[in-house]
């Protein structure tokens, strides 16, 4: 992953959590995120984007939470509206509000997305998108941390 698409992926989940985006209450469902392998520590950032929003600041809804247990960790962003979307989760492990990057290039924080085992590089919209209908939306996905990559090796 380069720096700048990791900086990008930092900034839209710190932005995320700040804003939450509206959907009528007609057509509002849930998005719900079970994130496995969770460590303890730091600060988890979750944002959920449309297309258009992929990799900006631009959020359709978001949160942020302290994380004090190791385990598995469920986010669920209310009112979303049906359509497609990707999420994008930073753990600022350390909480020193970087995205800090190992010298061999990868992350050295914690991260996930939709699909995101199956990612190797810079993910695309297409890649790490999905469909909320009008039931909403639940997935569960692993936390990558550095020890992933070091396992690939």
């Amino acid at each position: 992953m380069s720096k700048s698409l990791i900086t990008r992926l930092t900034c839209a989940a710190a932005a995320a959590s700040m804003t939450l985006g509206a959907a009528s209450a007609a057509t509002a469902a849930d998005v719900s995120i079970t994130l496995t392998g969770v460590k303890a520590g730091g600060t988890l950032y979750v944002g959920l984007q449309t297309e258009d929003q992929y990799m900006s600041m631009n959020t359709v809804g978001g949160e942020s939470m302290s994380v004090n247990a190791d385990g598995d960790l469920t986010v669920t962003l209310d009112g979303i509206a049906p359509g497609t979307y990707a999420f994008s989760i930073w753990h600022d492990i350390n909480a020193n509000q970087q995205f800090d990057m190992a010298p061999q290039g990868w992350p050295e924080d914690g991260w996930s997305a939709y699909n995101v085992t199956s990612i190797m590089g810079a993910p695309s919209f297409s890649q790490v998108s999905f469909e909320v209908t009008e039931d909403g939306f639940e997935t569960s996905e692993p936390m990558i941390y550095p020890e992933y990559y070091m396992n690939m090796q």
